[in-house]
């Protein structure tokens, strides 16, 4: 959170149920306190917020690699590189972007510790526990509506069999893991922003955001927000073939401000409450979350979106 800061150190938060835009530190946003406080835990030997000390030690790992990541990236945009549009440019222009694309140094380890990261970050939100919460009753795996307590328990099974290497959370990391890497670096006037649903889901044609059914769809790949400056899109293989050279790289591609524009509409879009920003504009948030065409109803939820 806190590479999204400004110079003076604040964060700029836009509330989509209020309307308000404030400033806070980012430790005044942590996540909320004892969210994955285990009911069923409550009176036993074992620690009702063992999953929340476990997602610190990760959190901690990754945190470390981004900044990393971020070190190499502001060396390697100094690289001269042949620029292309998003859907322009011949096969001899991909080829020469190819031979100057500067590359970014992943050891195996870390690329595993941020596909984890990456997918806890995406089921472990609140909006993720209420498509959850959608599905179980849709699926009535209980016999009545689920309650907070099941909710928060169905979610926190799915987010311990990581460990165990099993389970809707480790094949969406494993996916992740063994997709095509590509960051891009954004130079125009709109920053990246997140959201406290920092982790999206986009279709193959770049154009529309993908809720919890879509998520291993052929050619769907995921989007995430380093800072306002750097992206990570995880692109899956078989439908990206033609990209695997640029596995690790830095773009060649322009971000515009339509472009970034686009990227943070998806935080405007899919996040339950909060939007990230270094500064303080957000009309085309706020004019995004207005329009009810942007979202789709429950029925398309359970529907596959």
């Amino acid at each position: 959170m806190i590479r999204f800061a400004n110079e003076r150190g604040h964060i700029c938060v836009f509330d989509k149920t209020t309307g308000k835009v404030f400033r806070a530190g980012p430790k005044a946003l942590a996540a909320e306190n004892q969210f994955y406080k285990l009911p069923e835990f409550m009176g036993t030997g074992v620690d009702p917020l063992f999953l929340e000390k476990q997602f610190a030690q990760l959190e901690g790992e990754s945190c470390k690699i981004m900044v990393c990541w971020v070190r190499q990236l502001e060396r390697l945009i100094a690289v001269e590189r042949t620029l292309i549009g998003p859907h322009e440019g011949s096969p001899q222009d991909l080829n020469r972007a190819l031979e100057i694309a500067p590359k970014i140094e992943i050891p195996d380890t870390n690329r595993a510790i941020m596909a984890s990261f990456i997918a806890l970050q995406f089921f472990r939100t609140s909006d993720a526990r209420e498509i959850l919460k959608l599905f179980a009753e849709h699926s009535e795996v209980y016999k009545k509506d689920v309650s907070d307590d099941e909710a928060r328990s169905l979610q926190a099974t799915l987010l311990c069999q990581l460990a165990d290497g099993r389970g809707l959370v480790f094949d969406f990391a494993r996916r992740i893991r063994e997709s095509i890497w590509m960051f891009a670096c954004n130079q125009s006037q709109v920053p990246f922003r997140t959201s406290s649903t920092p982790v999206l889901l986009k279709t193959p044609d770049n154009r529309k955001w993908l809720t919890g059914p879509g998520i291993f769809q052929p050619g769907m790949y995921v989007v995430f927000a380093i800072s306002p400056t750097f992206i990570l899109y995880c692109k899956e293989r078989t439908w990206w073939k033609t990209l695997a050279p640029f596995d690790n790289c830095l773009s060649p591609i322009v971000i515009t401000n339509e472009m970034a524009q686009h990227e943070n509409s998806g935080h405007a879009g899919m996040s339950a409450r909060f939007v990230f920003s270094p500064t303080d504009d957000f009309v085309d948030a706020k004019a995004f979350v207005a329009n009810p065409a942007n979202f789709l109803s429950v029925e398309e939820l359970l529907a596959g979106g």
